[in-house]
């Protein structure tokens, strides 16, 4: 995960490659040679203008099936649009997926620096960017609160107990929801909990700010572990005069057992629960998503949501075919955000029994407009 400008880029133009930086394939951070380019570079730079950091691991080897492979990989790009002075530290982590015995033997960050340019629908009408100091609670960002306990497994028999201390800010641009296996000793929570195995978050925006409609993205680094189930969605705002799942529920991405696939779903009244409506979507060499950072994204506009991955399409529903089933369409009216690790329940199975603590990163979550749909309401 990088860290500089809090701010994001959402696009260049003109970029110009200014610098790149080779470092080992042990090396998980951008060495001196990256910060003297870089500390060199900073004087050019203007106010309004972008810094874009990409990392490249190239992969070479014998894959799974025992195939000689060799990849490319851009799988860590990140923006940065100085509006407040300049800079000249930067820090850039690249994770390497692998299969098999494909290993990484050279990685290299390219440094541009363009113009911003605004993304096509206008800025951002709310956004979460997480910057600051370590150990920063979600409640200190002010659109933030906490659902606590574990509230009878959630109506999923779920072994979580969620408490106001799993989430915080790791200092270099993400808030992280980490999951840790309740001590023996903790009777507290054991006692009133039997099934409780795990300390873990659920952070919402629910009567501080909610949307309706518009473009909604989160960049996740995903949980390693059977049994864990981290998820980014909506419920209705009105949830608590019409109860779930009247209220509706939009799971902009959640994941199982497979961690190589991301589930997009909707929820209402006669298709709630396992009878959501939904797709699985999965990269086209089935790269776990823990393995590194991805962006999952609703397009949302009246009597249609389509879900996306990493900017790919994967799934659209809409009105007229969820009212051919004879159903409700409950999505015209405003949402609030949710973001959890649930452990174990009838969703993802089991909890593997030698796992002690998973980390759910989010980087960030920005709301825009969609096609000139959007809007953002705070109570």
């Amino acid at each position: 995960m990088m860290s500089a400008f809090t701010s994001a880029a959402n696009g260049v133009t003109a970029a110009k490659k200014v610098g790149v930086v080779y470092f080992t394939s042990d090396s998980s951070v951008v060495g001196p040679k990256s910060r003297a380019t870089l500390t060199k570079l900073a004087p050019s730079l203007g106010k309004g203008s972008t810094v874009t950091l990409t990392g490249f691991a190239t992969n070479s080897g014998t894959s799974a099936a025992g195939k000689s492979v060799a990849r490319n990989r851009a799988n860590a790009v990140r923006k940065y649009l100085i509006s407040k002075g300049v800079k000249s530290t930067f820090a850039i982590a690249i994770g390497v997926p692998s299969r098999g015995s494909l290993a990484a033997n050279a990685r290299r960050v390219e440094i541009s620096v363009g113009n911003s340019t605004p993304i096509s629908n206008g800025k951002y009408l709310w956004s979460a960017d997480f910057g600051g100091p370590a150990g920063q609670a979600p409640d200190s960002f002010g659109d933030w609160g906490y659902d606590l306990g574990n509230n009878n497994g959630w109506g999923n028999n779920e072994n979580e107990y969620y408490t106001e201390g799993n989430a915080f800010t790791d200092g270099l641009g993400s808030m992280k929801i980490t999951a840790e296996r309740i001590p023996v000793e903790d009777t507290l929570v054991t006692d009133s909990c039997v099934s409780c195995q795990f300390y873990s978050a659920r952070i919402l925006t629910k009567d501080k700010v909610s949307f309706k409609y518009g473009h909604l993205e989160a960049r996740i680094w995903m949980p390693t572990g059977d049994g864990t189930w981290p998820a980014f969605w909506l419920l209705g705002d009105n949830i608590d005069s019409v109860n779930w799942p009247t209220s509706g529920e939009i799971d902009v991405v959640e994941q199982s057992s497979d961690k190589a696939v991301a589930i997009g779903t909707v929820h209402g009244p006669g298709y709630s629960g396992a009878n959501g409506l939904n797709q699985r979507y999965s990269t086209d060499d089935l790269v776990n998503l823990n393995e590194g950072w991805h962006t999952y994204a609703i397009d949302w506009k009246p009597g249609s949501i389509t879900w996306l991955v990493d900017g790919h399409a994967y799934y659209t529903q809409t009105k007229s075919v969820v009212q051919s089933m004879g159903h409700q369409w409950v999505f015209d009216h405003d949402f609030f955000i949710i973001v959890n690790m649930a452990l174990g329940g009838w969703f993802v199975g089991g909890i593997d029994p030698g796992l002690n603590t998973a980390t759910m990163k989010i980087d960030y979550i920005h709301y825009s407009k969609y096609q000139g749909y959007g809007q953002v309401t705070r109570h």
